[in-house]
């Protein structure tokens, strides 16, 4: 209901049965090709957004992002040592409706980690 929620306030004009957002949501994560992806500025995603840099995909999280691995995130590094622009890789839908106030809810080792 919380997705929901936000998802009506940053797509107001659009459906918001759950069945509309599921295929909206994959409509924005696959193409033709494999996963979409954009460019955009580091300093306007919202937490919850996953950005790829280094080949290592990083949740953003405060003034910190988190560097994602099977075991749960790890590596932590302050948003200032990654390039102005990043590779988003959380779908336009998902990082509009973080923007509106969802606020998902993290794996717990995205609370800790080793700043490096």
């Amino acid at each position: 209901h919380r997705f929901k929620s936000a998802w009506t306030r940053a797509h107001p004009d659009a459906p918001n049965r759950a069945a509309d957002i599921d295929r909206r949501l994959h409509a924005h994560r696959l193409g033709p090709e494999g996963p979409r992806t954009h460019v955009a500025p580091l300093t306007s995603l919202p937490d919850g957004t996953m950005v790829e840099h280094e080949e290592t995909f990083w949740l953003v999280r405060g003034e910190f992002l988190h560097a994602w691995a099977f075991g749960g995130y790890d590596v932590v590094r302050p948003r200032s040592e990654f390039p102005a622009d990043v590779i988003v890789r959380t779908p336009r839908a998902t990082a509009a409706t973080l923007r509106a106030g969802y606020q998902p809810t993290y794996h717990p080792s995205a609370d800790t980690g080793t700043v490096r």
